[in-house]
């Protein structure tokens, strides 16, 4: 198929097909599609939004055809429906539920759709029951999930693809792990860069995405603390806006960020150090008097978030 002129077979959340051009340079003549059903007496026009078809659910066998021209060539090809996504069997962890361990996810096996266009990205995420509610992501790629599906669209910065292990971190003591796959149809890039897979939303549940059974709970010693002082306390050069309790050594990163007292933007400053047992968290420089926000994350925990007033 021309460079000019390319298909692909898109899923909608609901685990539907989604036949699509995703690349035409245009000035040529106008796309077709028709969709010809098992059965039926002959194949019928369907409309098209910006390249992309949306016909709901179909049955398995059904054909998709698309023709266009581009100066004197005509383009014509066809997309089979292998019949609705679903779960043939859910993705695996590998590796021990401790924290400091890592965990490996496998990839699922999925039935029906297109079976040759969609491809596997693979996440992994902590929660905090069997339910998986109140989950924070180790490891994955944001996904922009709505009706029309789901578009990879960030990872972690530094990567350049959604690594498939984890490392337990010791904030998830009595959590438990689930292995996600998004079985995914559109071949959009990683654009967007998160400094920790925590920053990543966590995957709603929708039949493009598999979940495991829950692995764990994580066994170790308990979570660490932190709480942020509604009031900072000002030491000279030093600012402390938190305190800290890690019950063995883990690295703790933090963030505040105020307004700047002459300028509409805003500053910050960051400090990242290692804490065994309770510290208070300071940073270093002249802040100016108000309200301040502050981010702590321990380990690959979650962000910690809260206000500190300086006076």
């Amino acid at each position: 198929m021309s460079q000019q002129f390319q298909t692909a077979g898109f899923l909608d959340a609901a685990g539907n097909p989604e036949p699509a051009v995703y690349a035409y340079t245009g000035g040529g003549g106008p796309i077709d599609w028709s969709m010809c059903v098992p059965g039926a007496s002959k194949c019928k026009q369907l409309a098209a939004n910006h390249g992309i078809a949306d016909p709901g659910p179909q049955p398995a066998g059904t054909v998709f055809k698309v023709r266009t021209t581009l100066g004197s060539q005509t383009y014509s090809t066809t997309l089979r429906w292998r019949g609705a996504l679903r779960v043939a069997s859910p993705p695996t962890l590998t590796g021990m539920t401790h924290i400091d361990a890592t965990v490996r996810v496998s990839a699922a096996r999925w039935a029906g759709g297109w079976g040759s266009t969609e491809y596997d990205d693979l996440g992994i995420e902590a929660c905090r029951t069997v339910r998986a509610t109140g989950c924070v992501m180790l490891a994955g790629v944001w996904l922009d999930c709505s009706a029309s599906g789901c578009g990879e669209l960030g990872g972690v910065e530094g990567t350049d693809k959604a690594p498939d292990h984890a490392r337990v971190g010791n904030w998830y003591t009595g959590w438990y792990l689930f292995a996600l796959d998004a079985r995914l149809g559109n071949p959009l890039s990683l654009a967007v860069g998160y400094a920790s897979a925590a920053a990543i939303k966590p995957w709603p549940t929708i039949k493009t995405i598999a979940r495991s059974r829950p692995y764990g709970p994580v066994t170790g010693p308990p979570a660490p603390k932190v709480t942020i002082l509604s009031r900072a306390r000002v030491y000279g050069r030093h600012i402390r806006v938190a305190t800290v309790y890690c019950a063995v050594s883990c690295r703790v990163a933090t963030s505040v960020e105020t307004r700047h007292p002459n300028r509409e933007d805003r500053i910050g400053w960051t400090t990242s150090e290692l804490v065994t047992g309770t510290k208070p968290i300071e940073v270093s420089g002249t802040l100016p008097a108000g309200r301040a926000s502050v981010t702590v994350q321990v380990g690959n925990g979650p962000y910690v978030k809260g206000h500190s007033v300086i006076q």
